[in-house]
């Protein structure tokens, strides 16, 4: 409730629709301290937990090649409406606070060797500042042109689709990351969710500029680079 912006009064007013007493302010804020202190915990452990289930993996040796380092991704950017940099805001102290989170990491010698993220320069050049023996990785837009927002917005809706439709499938993700769909390459696609498949004749991409296939050779080598490097961490 208090991350979510639902306060005593929604909370009220959704319990009389169903006629059901109302909770009293006081005993409301009580119990959701007590809740957040009881979320909080295990949120820190279940993140210590993982944070070393990847730190092991950087001592395991797949294909030749030994990490060194994990790779972080981080979606803080600014608000596109505004400029967010005034700090009475949650977005105006997002760099901070992706900042805040590799300085974390630094101070427990966890050596970061990726920052992925999407627009938020301010984050990258303090955390570089901060880490200089980090490497930061941009999403390589100085590089491509064609990799506009919209462009960059669909590549991450359709790795999120690939992660979401292969749960436990480490295999399945590794297969499907190394696909060219939005480069017109729908041979490994099913008809069941391709919309391709379903009308060729008038199919267009709903998610990229002018519905038309990517054609950028370089930006497609980059992208299958990237891909490669990481699909031997989903295991």
């Amino acid at each position: 409730m208090i991350h979510s912006g639902i306060g005593g009064t929604q909370l009220s007013n959704c319990l009389s629709v169903f006629n059901i007493h109302i909770i009293d302010l006081k005993a409301l804020i009580e119990r959701e301290n007590e809740t957040r202190a009881a979320l909080e915990t295990q949120a820190e452990i279940y993140e210590e937990k993982y944070l070393l289930d990847e730190i092991n993996q950087l001592f395991t040796e797949e294909n030749g090649t030994t990490q060194t380092g994990i790779s972080v991704s981080t979606d803080t950017c600014w608000q596109k409406k505004g400029s967010g940099r005034s700090y009475n805001s949650l977005s105006g102290m997002e760099p901070d606070m992706v900042v805040e989170m590799l300085k974390q990491l630094d101070d427990k010698d966890i050596p970061v060797s990726k920052v992925v993220g999407d627009d938020d320069s301010t984050g990258f050049n303090r955390a570089k500042k901060l880490m200089p023996n980090s490497s930061m990785v941009n999403d390589l837009k100085e590089k491509h042109k064609e990799l506009s927002g919209m462009v960059a917005e669909s590549i991450v809706k359709n790795v999120s689709y690939v992660l979401d439709q292969n749960i436990g499938n480490a295999d399945g993700i590794e297969f499907y990351m190394q696909q060219s769909i939005m480069y017109g390459d729908h041979q490994y696609c099913t008809e069941n969710w391709c919309g391709y498949l379903k009308n060729k004749e008038n199919y267009v991409h709903s998610n990229l500029p002018y519905g038309k296939d990517l054609s950028s050779a370089s930006l497609e080598s980059d992208l299958e680079n990237l891909y490669s490097a990481n699909g031997t961490k989903v295991e």
